[in-house]
C-alpha cells in the first residue's frame, strides 16, 4: 500500500481540474476563434495564471486496491500485479494465468 497522502493529493488534483475546466475551455475557445492579438495574449496570460493542478495531465491513474501508480491496466482499473493475483484466485472470470 502506498501512502494515503498520495491518494489524497490525486483527489485534490481531480477536484481542482473540475473547478477550472469550464474556465479553461472558454479561454481556449477565445484563443482559437479570436483574430485580435491583444485578446489572445490576455487569454494566454489567464490560462497561465490558473493553478498547475488544473491540468488533467498532472493527475495519475492508480490501482483501486493498492493505490500503485505504475503498471496500471485501465480496462480493469488495477495494477498488473493485482490483476495477476486476482486471476490466480479466480476473481476475474474468463481469464487464466499463463
Amino acid at each position: 500500500m502506498s501512502k494515503k497522502c498520495l491518494f489524497q493529493r490525486e483527489l485534490k488534483r481531480k477536484k481542482i481540474f473540475k473547478k477550472y475546466f469550464k474556465k479553461k475551455n472558454f479561454l481556449k475557445k477565445i484563443i482559437k476563434k479570436s483574430n485580435n492579438i491583444n485578446e489572445i495574449r490576455k487569454a494566454n496570460f489567464a490560462i497561465q495564471a490558473l493553478p498547475k493542478d488544473s491540468n488533467i495531465i498532472r493527475s495519475r491513474k492508480r490501482c483501486l486496491k493498492t493505490n500503485r501508480p505504475r503498471g496500471y491496466v485501465g480496462y480493469f482499473g488495477i495494477s498488473r500485479i493485482t490483476l495477476r493475483e486476482c486471476i490466480s484466485r479466480g476473481e476475474i472470470f474468463g481469464l487464466i494465468k499463463s
